[in-house]
């Protein structure tokens, strides 16, 4: 799982395959291969993941917030990939794939920026030292953590109100908001006030309100994945019929 900040690696074996399970992972992290054959299949496996969200509205609308943040912010990339951005367009620019694959893991990949799980019936000194023996290997080469503190949004580019067309049948309306970062306060999370305040669906509330007018079917709140430096806060609701021709 891959989001802006972060990769996730993870996986469930039968107990008895644990340690073999753990060094085969750890290897990854140490010396990986990045098989010409290898890359070429999750080449074809991401373009085939891609072409499925062409038809996820989720995905779509997605894509089209990312193009209306600012030009030169890596906010505005493209979301996935596909064989187009993969390997037609680096052969053309006469890049291998795999020697780029390799110069990132060696520029991003470092223990100092990474934390591992390993959940097993063994006690917890024995998992300890299973750790420490298969995982200590993997280099420290003291990166720093990514941190983006502009926000992809400029003032111009908000207060905007864009209509997508999309796939399915689908009535909603999202409302989003730039938000500082706020990591730092993981501690109280300051946002889930906002978020509870906002989404409360009992008497009184923004949604028991318009329930009642019959403009919405469902109502929630809260922050939407950013990066470190920057964030999203999100309202969507899923309109009624009646509600979408309010123009809610």
């Amino acid at each position: 799982m891959t989001s802006a900040e972060f990769t996730t690696f993870f996986f469930d074996i039968d107990w008895e395959h644990l340690r073999g399970a753990l060094d085969r992972f750890a290897q990854f992290f140490q010396s990986p291969l990045f098989n010409a054959s290898a890359t070429d299949r999750e080449v074809k496996a991401v373009d085939s993941e891609n072409d499925r969200n062409l038809q996820e509205d989720a995905w779509r609308i997605q894509q089209v917030l990312r193009h209306l943040s600012k030009h030169d912010h890596p906010h505005r990339k493209f979301g996935t990939g596909n064989s187009a951005t993969l390997d037609r367009r680096p052969r053309e620019l006469d890049l291998d794939v795999r020697e780029e694959l390799r110069k990132f893991h060696s520029g991003h990949y470092s223990s100092n920026l990474m934390r591992l799980a390993v959940i097993g019936r063994e006690d917890l000194d024995e998992l300890t030292s299973l750790v420490e023996e298969l995982f200590s290997p993997v280099l420290n080469k003291n990166k720093p953590v990514p941190v983006f503190p502009d926000h992809p949004y400029s003032p111009e580019d908000l207060q905007l109100w864009i209509e997508c067309v999309p796939v399915k049948e689908l009535r909603q309306l999202m409302i989003e908001f730039p938000i500082p970062d706020l990591h730092d306060y993981y501690y109280c999370d300051p946002i889930l006030y906002v978020s509870h305040l906002i989404g409360h669906e009992g008497g009184g509330s923004l949604f028991a309100h318009l329930k009642s007018k019959g403009w919405c079917n469902t109502l929630t709140a809260g922050p939407t994945a950013g990066a470190k430096g920057y964030s999203f806060f999100a309202v969507r609701m899923v309109l009624s019929s009646q509600g979408e021709g309010t123009g809610l």
